[in-house]
């Protein structure tokens, strides 16, 4: 997931253009252009309102965006009943994203070599 406070964010830091964001699922902003945003592979990440989850009154000229829970859940992160489930799920999100993070870093490593 990549946050930022306006979806267009991610063009001026230059993802859509960066590899190393392909893995990213799902792109939430406060302000919100349009339901997806483009990654470097062509793939589309979804969008949704950070506005929209805070209850806060989005900007005027902001897009709607589809709800978060459907969005996750067609990830592999079902809507959680219970306190306890929404732990296990950001437990599991976290350990996720380690493994990531530390594949790509055990990747850098092999290919700088022993130096």
């Amino acid at each position: 997931m990549e946050i930022h406070l306006r979806q267009r964010d991610w063009d001026s830091h230059g993802h859509g253009r960066d590899p190393n964001y392909n893995g990213v699922v799902l792109h939430a902003a406060f302000e919100v252009d349009s339901p997806a945003t483009s990654l470097q592979s062509g793939r589309q990440a979804p969008v949704v309102s950070l506005a929209a989850l805070l209850e806060i009154e989005a900007p005027r000229d902001a897009r709607p965006t589809p709800r978060l829970w459907p969005l996750l859940d067609r990830q592999g992160y079902p809507q959680p009943g219970t306190p306890e489930a929404l732990g296990e799920l950001l437990d599991r999100a976290g350990d996720q994203r380690f493994l990531m993070k530390s594949a790509g870093f055990q990747a850098f490593l092999n290919e700088q070599g022993s130096d």
